[in-house]
């Protein structure tokens, strides 16, 4: 549970730029003690979508302790700031008739992760995760609706549910979620996260729009779903999932944001990775394998700040000095960590050399193995 959860925003001029802005807090979440609706397993907030009346808004999934009651929720902001402080309109109706009904954890259905995609008919539509039917737990299945306001949307139609192999039906968690749509060189796609991420199970599938039929996007014979998954762990990289697919500044490219286990075993202890991705004769996205923890890319196309001085330092591969050691772990980034550090003498050397003479940044990553050490 997330007791005492609060929301937190950052501005960046670009989606690798580490010298992003201060956190700003936006929310707090009602105090898990009130057995609110939303007062606890805060997921997935949506990023800001602005609305015509010049106010920005946030969808985000929420329950009260128990994960039967998932719901969707939206925030706006309270003055024409997305930076400034947001306040909570309350749930939004994921269920078959929604009509004419106050939406409450009893006429909605389980749901997580929604986002927003503009259609190129001009209405704005969200997708999910969602159950069928209450308590159903297993398949997660997509489902799309149209927006009518922030807080209102009509009836959920099922795009697809979990069917393959690799999406968990081998495995008993049939799961289809983070469904994400994009427009990409003039093709709209869904990406999707499928199979268990506790398990070390995930891995990205995808839905292709053709608008072959009536009924546009909620028409589920509109969308096709690729039979084989489109990215998954590797020999480095174990259970990517969460996609975002973003075009750089100047258009030139598009560049899939990930994230996956930090070690096999992690679950939910996971780091977000960014890599450029390239297309077919289709025009459709090919991801090719997850990119090695740390690896260090190339700028993106048209940034306008330099990167490329940017440089990790791991501890095991400093001078060690005193009573400080390696220790082989593998849930330690490349396998190793170093301890010990008891008595004075007891130190890292780095040897680093810089291009030019001035300032430079260092952060440092480390964990105490106890308050005194």
């Amino acid at each position: 549970g997330a007791a005492n959860a609060y929301l937190e925003i950052i501005r960046s001029e670009s989606f690798i730029d580490y010298r992003m802005e201060g956190f700003q807090t936006i929310y707090n979440f009602p105090l898990y003690e009130t057995g609110a609706w939303n007062c606890s397993e805060i997921w997935g907030p949506f990023p800001i979508m602005k609305w015509s009346d010049g106010h920005y808004y946030i969808y985000y999934a929420a329950d009260d302790g128990n994960n039967n009651n998932h719901r969707e929720g939206v925030l706006r902001s309270v003055t024409t700031d997305p930076m400034g402080e947001y306040e909570d309109l309350g749930m939004i109706n994921t269920s078959d008739q929604n009509e004419n009904e106050t939406p409450t954890v009893q006429n909605t259905r389980w749901a997580i992760g929604a986002t927003v995609f503009h259609g190129d008919d001009g209405r704005l539509y969200l997708v999910w995760s969602g159950w069928k039917n209450d308590n159903d737990q297993f398949p997660q299945r997509s489902y799309i609706a149209e927006i009518r306001t922030p807080t209102e949307i009509g009836a959920r139609v099922e795009l697809a549910a979990p069917t393959e192999d690799w999406e968990g039906v081998a495995e008993g968690t049939p799961i289809m979620e983070g469904q994400a749509v994009f427009c990409v060189n003039g093709r709209y796609i869904m990406l999707y996260s499928a199979n268990a991420s506790w398990a070390g199970r995930y891995r990205l599938g995808m839905l292709v729009y053709t608008g072959e039929h009536e009924g546009g996007f909620l028409n589920p014979d509109n969308w096709v779903k690729k039979e084989d998954p489109i990215f998954e762990s590797s020999d480095c990289i174990e259970s990517p999932g969460g996609p975002c697919l973003v075009p750089t500044q100047d258009g030139n490219e598009w560049w899939l944001l990930y994230h996956s286990s930090m070690y096999t075993g992690s679950g939910w202890t996971r780091y977000v990775s960014a890599k450029p991705i390239r297309f077919d004769e289709e025009g459709l996205p090919v991801l090719d394998d997850p990119l090695p923890l740390y690896t260090h890319v190339r700028n993106p196309s048209g940034v306008s700040y330099a990167q490329e001085s940017l440089a990790i330092f791991q501890a095991e591969d400093a001078e060690l000095s005193g009573n400080v050691k390696k220790t082989y772990d593998l849930k330690a980034a490349n396998g190793e960590y170093v301890s010990g550090f008891s008595q004075e003498g007891d130190k890292l050397t780095f040897s680093v050399e810089v291009p030019k003479e001035g300032l430079y940044k260092v952060v440092v990553r480390y964990a105490a193995q106890s308050d005194d050490t």
